[in-house]
């Protein structure tokens, strides 16, 4: 039986492990720091999934036709990209025209945004679990502060 990849954890510091803390009404017991799993990511490991969800981000301009991507909320399949005249507001009392950005169109949303806003791609399967693995491997790469390893010479 192979085991899964995944991230380093350590118990909850705040719990100590049982998943509840002090009583909230609108939130019963559950402890904030971890949610209520017991456990949290280690710093190197919350360094190396940043990293990861750093590699799925593109600029608004790089977006394709059959892409899947999230932005703001929404996940569409792009099935449609037009330019798009995003007008003019009024900010502090004068009138200024907003840069002009892209619309993505799919089969139940749209998207409007800039062109250099940051979308994150929806990859494969596959495709996430070489990039878990690139980044498990980064991960192991940086001392317990969350800083790169010296090499040896």
């Amino acid at each position: 039986m192979t085991q899964a990849l995944r991230f380093e954890r350590e118990t909850c510091s705040r719990c100590g492990g049982c998943g509840e803390y002090s009583y909230c009404e609108m939130y019963g017991k559950t402890c904030f720091k971890c949610h209520g799993k017991r456990e949290t990511l280690t710093k190197r490991a919350q360094i190396a999934a940043a990293w990861m969800n750093q590699q799925n981000l593109i600029p608004a301009r790089e977006v394709q036709l059959g892409m899947r991507i999230k932005a703001l909320g929404v996940t569409i399949t792009v099935r449609e990209i037009e330019c798009a005249d995003r007008g003019s507001s009024l900010r502090d009392g004068i009138m200024v025209k907003n840069p002009d950005g892209l619309a993505f169109r799919g089969q139940n949303h749209s998207l409007i945004v800039d062109l250099d806003f940051q979308v994150q791609v929806i990859k494969s399967q596959d495709e996430q679990r070489v990039l878990l693995a690139r980044a498990i491997d980064y991960q192991n790469s940086l001392t317990q502060e969350g800083k790169l390893r010296k090499r040896a010479a």
